[in-house]
């Protein structure tokens, strides 16, 4: 563990950029990796190794430098509510300004019209093209309380919000099906011959109980260096000392928050406001912890998601199901 935040080292190098929008954007392009370069990742590379060949800080300046042109080109994209969506807008507009003549969206049928999969982006180079997958995270560590197995936490214990999925099995998706678009025979008829680099950017927060927290397993596939957060339960809020924050809006969990400090509510206030949340919906809610400044800003420190009573117990159900229906062996 450092003795720095990931928060505490956004907010020293870029707390200066007050636009949601850039800072999003400056999230995607130098929050760490969520994954390494494990071999269970089946040689992919699952961490954009073409932008690594860019001085991306150097670009985020010159985007600061003159932000309008890059706001043109996002206010070209449709309004949307879907992170990924606006994640993917971000990366557009940034690929569009660095790398003219980038396609996004490029869909491959078949002879029946059906639709075979979708190019997130495809960015050209010297010789031929780059395809480019892209992935926004936000995962819940619920490994097995007791498994006389031996198992070892892998990325199927890595469960989204809403229980619908796990980071095992979305890997396996874009690994074994979005990354190898550029193979199909209809792609190749489309682009002429097969991509040169293929990538996928996987960004993210994954999310443990303090019990976990305390001593992180290393988990095969997962980068040590990724974003972290907390997950909470409301008895356990209730029993920290004096806090305040605010609730995150899904476009807003990318980057560390940086609000005005009248969004920052008193804990009291806001565990009323999550209880009334949970009294109509069983969702966990993303929670920033905040800190004020004597410029009337507050500051992200730490977030978390906030669960319901029972979201563990339906957690470990999923869990269950999940590890049957995905085997557990190999992404």
């Amino acid at each position: 563990m450092t003795d720095f935040t990931y928060q505490q080292t956004f907010h020293a190098e870029w707390g200066d950029v007050s636009d949601p929008d850039l800072r999003a954007l400056i999230w995607l392009l130098t929050s760490p990796h969520l994954l390494n370069a494990d071999a269970c990742w089946h040689d992919a590379d699952v961490r954009a190794a073409f932008l690594s060949e860019r001085d991306v800080r150097a670009d985020i300046r010159h985007i600061l430098s003159a932000p309008q042109a890059f706001k043109r080109l996002l206010a070209g994209h449709k309004a949307t509510r879907r992170l990924g969506l606006y994640a993917e807008n971000l990366l557009h507009a940034y690929f569009q300004m660095m790398y003219p003549g980038t396609q996004r969206g490029l869909q491959i049928h078949d002879a029946q019209g059906r639709t075979v999969g979708e190019f997130d982006f495809l960015i050209p180079g010297q010789a031929g093209w780059t395809h480019c997958e892209l992935a926004t995270k936000f995962y819940l560590f619920h490994p097995a309380t007791a498994d006389s197995s031996g198992q070892k936490p892998d990325v199927y214990d890595y469960l989204g919000p809403n229980l619908a999925d796990s980071l095992g099995a979305k890997m396996h998706k874009i690994i074994h099906s979005q990354m190898r678009l550029g193979q199909q025979p209809q792609a190749l008829e489309r682009l002429e011959h097969a991509p040169d680099q293929v990538s996928a950017l996987i960004k993210g927060w994954l999310f443990y109980r303090e019990a976990d927290n305390q001593h992180l397993p290393q988990v095969r596939g997962v980068a040590a260096d990724h974003c972290k957060g907390q997950i909470w339960t409301l008895q356990e809020l209730r029993q920290q000392s004096d806090w305040e924050g605010c609730l995150l809006d899904r476009l807003e969990w990318l980057a560390p928050a940086r609000v005005d400090a009248a969004q920052s509510v008193r804990a009291v206030d806001l565990i009323g406001m999550l209880s009334a949340q949970f009294a109509v919906s069983d969702a966990p809610l993303m929670l920033a912890k905040l800190r004020r400044d004597a410029a009337g800003y507050a500051w992200e420190y730490e977030r978390g998601f906030v669960i319901p009573d029972d979201w563990a117990e339906r957690a470990t159900a999923a869990r269950a199901l999940r590890s049957e229906r995905d085997g557990r062996s190999s992404v």
